[in-house]
């Protein structure tokens, strides 16, 4: 009986494989377009440069031990729920980003803007 059951995971664990890889290989490809779920570039650059700019401070906070480590993540997660961004959909938008390096450079330009801009905001005399 043993022998019947093992043969029969066998077979299920099979079929669902190649159901699985069924459904991968039917997926139509959209030519690279982004999905309503991907953040726009324009909005994904602010939320890339908002994240560097507390990676700064989370870095300047932490050395000068304002900041435990083990809290740095809840900063992160805050950032985006306060931009009403779960960070799935930021790790989809940012995979979307990485898979066309032009896309991602032209995202990424505008995050140097953005933060230069917040730079000389921080640096000008008062």
């Amino acid at each position: 009986m043993k022998r019947i059951d093992s043969n029969f995971k066998i077979l299920f664990v099979s079929v669902i494989m190649m159901a699985g890889f069924t459904l991968l290989a039917s997926c139509k490809c959209d030519g690279g377009k982004p999905s309503a779920y991907i953040i726009p570039p324009d909005s994904m650059a602010f939320i890339i440069a908002e994240i560097h700019y507390a990676d700064a401070v989370l870095i300047t906070a932490e050395n000068q031990r304002k900041i435990r480590l083990e809290q740095i993540p809840e900063f992160y997660a805050h950032l985006l729920d306060k931009m009403n961004i779960s960070k799935e959909r930021f790790d989809s938008s940012l995979v979307f980003y990485s898979r066309d390096l032009t896309l991602l450079a032209k995202v990424y330009e505008n995050v140097i803007q953005l933060l230069q801009t917040k730079q000389s905001q921080i640096t000008e005399p008062q």
